[in-house]
C-alpha cells in the first residue's frame, strides 16, 4: 500500500472514483497505483499529482513503496 498516495487523496476528500474521473482513468487503475501493484506513466503521474497537489516525481522517488 502506498500510504502517502492514499493520504493525499483522502486529504482532498476524494474517493478513488472521484480521482479517477478527474484524471480520466478507471477506479481500478487508481486502486492498482495505491496498492503498489503498478506505477503510473509519467503523464498519468503528473495528472494525479496536479489534482492532489504534490510533486509527480514522488511516484518514482519514494523508496517506501
Amino acid at each position: 500500500m502506498i500510504f502517502w498516495l492514499v493520504k493525499a487523496r483522502e486529504d482532498k476528500k476524494m474517493s478513488q472514483c472521484d480521482l479517477a474521473k478527474e484524471v480520466g482513468l478507471s477506479q481500478q487503475a487508481i486502486s492498482t497505483y495505491e496498492n503498489g501493484e503498478r506505477t503510473p506513466s509519467v503523464d498519468t503521474a503528473k495528472a494525479i499529482a496536479k489534482v492532489l497537489g504534490f510533486n509527480w516525481t514522488k511516484f518514482f522517488d519514494d523508496k517506501r513503496k
